[in-house]
Order: structure tokens, then C-alpha cells, then sequence
């Protein structure tokens, strides 16, 4: 049976702690990105995956995903739950850091045809939808 390393930076855990850490900020983002990479580098020295599965709202998932499936050569499936890079105040900034990061992605998915058809035309890969089940 295939093995997937799923990164969901929603966690409850990583909520608690980015308050704790970055007290007034709304996203502790890059302490869970270098608290992942530590934890996974140490984690894939004896385990091994045949897929790597990120979700999320914002890059942080994706980010610590490229470098793992880039590092490791483990085919690795960007699930986007909303184009981010649109909804930010800086989209220019995240349009490029969502190209960077999602460039060794070997597929993609997303919950809305609206959102496949405009990563799509950014990315230029096609992007299939897994609609949300109820």
C-alpha cells in the first residue's frame, strides 16, 4: 500500500504555538516552515513515502513540500484550498512565491473550477478539481 507524507499546516498545535511565538502577528508562518524542515530531515532518514500531500490556504504546506520532494525525490501533489496569491495585499510577492514554490510540483489539485482555471493560466499546468464532499 502506497505511503503518503500529508503537511496540513491548520493543525491546532501550530495555532497554539504561532500565538505563543509570534504574539500580534497573524501568521507564524516561517517558525512552523523551519520546525517542519528540522522535524522531516530527521523523520525521512529511517522512513520512507511514496508521496508527498500538501494542503493548505497559504504557502507555508507548499513550501516545506517543494523542499522535501525536491530534496528526497518523492512525487509530491500541491492541493490549494483557495487561490492565496490573489486574495493577499502584496499579490505580486506571492504570484512569484507561489511560482517558486510550486514549480516541482508533480500535480495539482484544488476545490473550485474558478481557482484550477487561474492557477492554471499562472502556472501553465493543468489542475485537476476534487470538489469538497459534504
Amino acid at each position: 500500500m502506497p505511503r503518503t507524507l500529508l503537511l496540513d499546516p491548520g493543525a491546532a498545535w501550530r495555532q497554539i504555538v504561532d500565538r505563543l511565538v509570534h504574539p500580534g502577528k497573524p501568521n507564524g508562518s516561517w517558525f512552523f516552515i523551519l520546525g517542519a524542515l528540522r522535524f522531516l530531515r530527521r523523520h525521512l532518514r529511517t522512513e520512507r513515502y511514496d508521496a508527498v500531500l500538501s494542503t493548505s490556504p497559504d504557502l507555508a504546506a507548499h513550501r516545506i513540500a517543494s523542499e522535501v520532494s525536491v530534496r528526497y525525490g518523492i512525487p509530491w501533489v500541491a492541493d490549494s484550498r483557495d487561490d492565496f496569491a490573489t486574495i493577499r495585499r502584496k499579490p505580486a510577492v506571492f504570484l512569484k512565491l507561489e511560482k517558486r514554490y510550486l514549480e516541482p510540483a508533480a500535480a495539482f489539485t484544488t476545490v473550485s473550477h474558478g481557482v484550477a482555471e487561474a492557477l492554471e493560466e499562472r502556472l501553465g499546468r493543468p489542475v485537476s478539481v476534487i470538489e469538497n464532499g459534504f
